[in-house]
C-alpha cells in the first residue's frame, strides 16, 4: 500500500492498494502504519494482500427483476473485477450503500414501478 498526504486536510491520506492499484482517501485514524525501508513487495506479498477481505466496488448496475417471493426488486451489480464477481442485491440494500448510483440507474431504466419502489425506501 502506498500512502501520501492528500494536502488540504492534515488527517487525510491517499492510499493505493498493492494488488488493484485502486486509490482511496482515508482518515489517519483508519491506517495501521508499517515502516521498513528494506521491505520489498514480492509476488508472495501481493498474493497475501489479494487473499485479504477486499471490498469490491460496484461499477455498473445491469438489471432489476421483481422477485414476487421476496416482494422486492433485486439489482444485478457489476463489480470491479468483472462478471465473475457480479451479484444480485436487493434494491434496499444497494440504496443503503450506493444511493446516488441507484437513483441514477432507476432514472435511466425507464421502469415506473422501479421508481415507485425506490421512492418508498
Amino acid at each position: 500500500m502506498s500512502v501520501s498526504n492528500v494536502g488540504t486536510d492534515e488527517h487525510l491520506f491517499r492510499v493505493q492498494h498493492l494488488v488493484t492499484s485502486a486509490e482511496s482517501d482515508v482518515h489517519a485514524s483508519r491506517l495501521k502504519f508499517y515502516a521498513d525501508e528494506s521491505f520489498e513487495v514480492t509476488e508472495e506479498i501481493r498474493e497475501h494482500v489479494a487473499a485479504q477481505g477486499i471490498v469490491l466496488t460496484v461499477v455498473e448496475l445491469k438489471d432489476h427483476p421483481w422477485y414476487s417471493a421476496k416482494r422486492c426488486y433485486e439489482i444485478l451489480g457489476r463489480k470491479v473485477w468483472g462478471p465473475i464477481e457480479d451479484s444480485w442485491e436487493s434494491l434496499k440494500s444497494l440504496y443503503n450503500n450506493i444511493p446516488v448510483m441507484v437513483k441514477q440507474y432507476a432514472a435511466g431504466a425507464g421502469d415506473v414501478k422501479l421508481g415507485a419502489a425506490l421512492k418508498q425506501l
